[in-house]
């Protein structure tokens, strides 16, 4: 029988599992949050005009090319080792990317790729 990745976790692997977890939550929620204000704003979500925002001065340059980097290089290690691991969770992950934020992606695949090393790792003691 196989163990879930929560059965087999450890109280390390759990606190790791929650922290990413509310870290995704909190991508996700504070995320939304204020591209809704940016929406109601302007009356409605237009994309030229979200990426012109991202531009809008050096500061705001500088945080969507640190973003946009960190994420490309997310999403090359979200599908190498979802790869590795044979996690199937990984393409949603990665279309969340784009449709929610990397801030909720990122967080949400570690939490899950902290199971399934949890439930490997028991597979190959037991």
């Amino acid at each position: 029988m196989r163990a879930s990745g929560w059965a087999a976790a450890t109280l390390a692997v759990r606190v790791r599992v929650v922290t990413y977890g509310l870290l995704a939550i909190g991508g996700l929620v504070l995320t939304a949050r204020f591209n809704l204000q940016s929406s109601e704003a302007r009356g409605g979500f237009d994309l030229t005009d979200y990426v012109r925002d991202g531009f809008a001065n050096s500061a705001a340059t500088s945080f969507t090319i640190d973003i946009i980097v960190a994420a490309l290089a997310g999403l090359v290690f979200i599908c190498v080792e979802g790869r590795r691991l044979g996690m199937r969770s990984t393409i949603p992950l990665m279309i969340a990317t784009f449709a929610a934020a990397f801030a909720f992606s990122f967080p949400a695949f570690l939490a899950l790729r902290e199971l399934r090393l949890a439930r490997a790792e028991v597979q190959v003691e037991g």
